[in-house]
């Protein structure tokens, strides 16, 4: 019996975050399960103000046309953490998947916030190959996920002067119950430079998302698989609508 492929489409303007779900076999949960939060986020450039001589960071330090100093760094820490304190209307999001992440060290500054340090987040970022130093992430909230895995992979674009974001993916199960997890964030390259253009290197990411998800479906028919992100293109686009599967 062929299993059944469910796809949902969220756009939220406050949270920016585009959502694509890909339920196989079996809902992610039931009426006798507890419900979860899970989304995505756009953090929009979370850079610490230190100087990483590996990457080109320059844009987000105090002697730059930015002055991006420790003051503008916590308020940034604050209002981005009293956004995630409000997605789940009295309840923290268990899974939250971010972009255009530094590194570690601002997640951990995130999480300390006094407005999500209840939810016991744990940061996941696997440092990719972007230029600028920008990598996708994963909080994922310890009282109600419990993380199996963590992996990322590369998407080659046969530009080694523009490598992108890395996909993570993150597995696990939710401690209210229901199937096993797997959770990709993606940030897939923009349209610089028009979205003709640069459309074939979007679809090469979708190409190794799908070909990790099939892979997946196929070993394992009764676990959920959620992909997230910032797509940099519309549900209509090629590079969702003919590269990923569709049932």
């Amino acid at each position: 019996m062929k299993s059944t492929l469910i796809y949902r489409f969220l756009f939220g303007i406050v949270l920016c975050f585009t959502l694509y779900v890909l339920a196989y076999a079996k809902p992610l949960a039931d009426e006798k399960q507890k419900k979860a939060i899970i989304g995505f986020y756009n953090v929009e450039n979370l850079f610490d103000t230190i100087d990483d001589p590996l990457k080109d960071d320059n844009e987000f330090t105090p002697d730059s046309a930015k002055k991006w100093n420790s003051s503008r760094y916590d308020r940034k820490i604050q209002m981005l953490s009293e956004v995630i304190a409000s997605m789940g209307s009295g309840s923290y999001p268990a899974i939250l998947g971010l972009c255009e992440v530094e590194n570690i060290a601002v997640l951990r500054d995130l999480t300390a916030n006094e407005q999500v340090r209840k939810a016991k987040y744990e940061p996941v970022l696997i440092e990719g190959p972007d230029q600028r130093g920008i990598d996708v992430a994963l909080l994922y909230s310890k009282k109600q996920f419990k993380m199996i895995s963590s992996n990322s992979y590369r998407v080659n674009l046969g530009d080694a002067d523009r490598p992108t974001r890395d996909i993570l993916h993150v597995r696990g199960k939710l401690k209210g119950g229901g199937p096993t997890i797997h959770v990709f964030v993606n940030h897939w390259p923009s349209r610089y430079g028009g979205a003709e253009k640069s459309e074939p290197k979007r679809i090469a990411a979708a190409q190794v998302l799908a070909a990790k998800t099939d892979s997946i479906h196929q070993l394992y028919p009764d676990e959920a698989i959620i992909c997230m992100g910032d797509f940099n293109d519309y549900p209509d686009n090629r590079s969702l609508t003919e590269f990923l599967p569709t049932g």
